[in-house]
């Protein structure tokens, strides 16, 4: 579709960082939310980092009456967890076994491949990967969009990660994509109400969401690379 519209450019996509990510069901008396109460985890999130590995987790606990035990716990917004995740560089991905693709590791495999990743880190941090649901344990590779310029066309537009794709090492994505919404839907009503040229606004909106969003978006690129890069600290000395 993007080649369509913009037949001189060849998109791409700019590879990231993979890492493994999880979710950790949490029970009255648990290890799980003992380390939330003795942890940052109990004011929301807590994150560890080294040259070349980044442990993120953060907690959604509900009161025992908004629980409903009866839904899949993989897919349940009504059950109490901590989601986490390992982040790492490519360069580990050739460090598993000789023909071992991540992706088709078990979950088991994969709680496993994440201990190795941060066996260095607080043993609360192990913990909380051992007491993850193996059925919630993904491998993920982790993209960035590539800042472009268009020509504005008064059929299409874009918002969100549909043109400024990001990280979220900044944790701006979503924001970034509800504040299009919002810019884009002003203009929209602006056209109804006041007649004026669609394709004027709809060009206004665009340059605005460009210089708004592709900053962001190369700055949760750098983030990143910088947490996930195992130089970096010889690159700071």
């Amino acid at each position: 579709m993007r080649r369509q519209f913009f037949p001189n450019h060849d998109p791409r996509i700019i590879t990231g960082v993979s890492g493994v990510v999880a979710k950790i069901p949490v029970t009255p008396g648990s290890e799980a939310e003992s380390i939330i109460q003795r942890t940052p985890l109990r004011d929301g999130m807590i994150m560890a980092a080294k040259p070349g590995r980044a442990f993120y987790a953060s907690r959604h606990i509900l009161r025992s009456d908004q629980e409903r035990l009866d839904e899949d716990f993989l897919w349940s917004n009504h059950r109490s967890y901590i989601y986490w995740v390992v982040n790492t560089s490519l360069a580990d991905v050739q460090s598993m076994a000789e023909g071992q693709s991540p992706y088709t590791l078990s979950g088991d495999q994969l709680l496993r491949h994440a201990c190795d990743l941060v066996n260095s880190f607080h043993p609360d941090i192990l913990t909380l990967i051992r007491q993850s649901d193996p059925a919630t344990a993904v491998w993920l590779d982790f993209n960035s969009g590539e800042p472009i310029e268009w020509e504005t066309d008064n059929q299409i537009t874009f918002l969100g990660d549909s043109i400024h794709g990001m990280t979220p090492f900044v944790g701006a994505g979503a924001l970034l994509a509800i504040v299009d919404g919002w810019k884009l839907s002003k203009i929209l009503a602006n056209v109804v109400h006041d007649k004026v040229n669609l394709i004027d606004v709809i060009k206004q909106y665009e340059v605005e969401m460009r210089e708004r969003t592709f900053p962001i978006m190369q700055r949760a690129l750098e983030r990143m690379y910088s947490l996930t890069d195992p130089n970096a600290a010889k690159k700071q000395i």
